[in-house]
């Protein structure tokens, strides 16, 4: 899972681009020994997001957010706590199934992003994150 993947901080980060659904995303992400990414500073998601444009610069990438188990409670599927958010004006929305998973999308023509809450069944190429290689 690594050839592709950068370190960042304490832990490397690798983009699919085959787009999943978040559970799909998140079976593979596990499959090759990591989770959906977690982001946990502004500093990691400016590395995150350099890397990403490094990459192809998908329009919507999946990260491991999601707030199924209870609408409005942000959650990481790595267990990590959710002590960090970057979200787009107006969001998260929580509009009946558009608010499940969290996606990293560009932001107008800077190339910069933000997140938006996203149906899980919507595909997206996805980042893993492992915390070794």
């Amino acid at each position: 899972p690594c050839t592709q993947a950068e370190k960042i901080e304490d832990r490397f980060f690798g983009l699919v681009r085959e787009e999943r659904n978040f559970d799909a995303a998140e079976g593979a992400c596990q499959a090759l020994g990591g989770h959906l990414a977690s982001i946990h500073s502004n500093s990691e998601e400016n590395a995150i997001n350099k890397y990403l444009k490094h990459n192809g610069n998908p329009k919507d990438v999946l990260i491991g957010g999601t707030d199924r188990s209870s609408e409005g409670n942000w959650q990481w599927s790595d267990g990590t706590a959710f002590d960090y958010e970057n979200w787009k004006d107006g969001e998260p929305n929580g509009k009946p199934g558009d608010g499940d998973a969290l996606m990293t999308v560009k932001k107008g023509g800077s190339g910069n992003r933000v997140w938006r809450d996203r149906s899980t069944d919507a595909a997206a190429a996805f980042l893993c994150a492992f915390d070794s290689c």
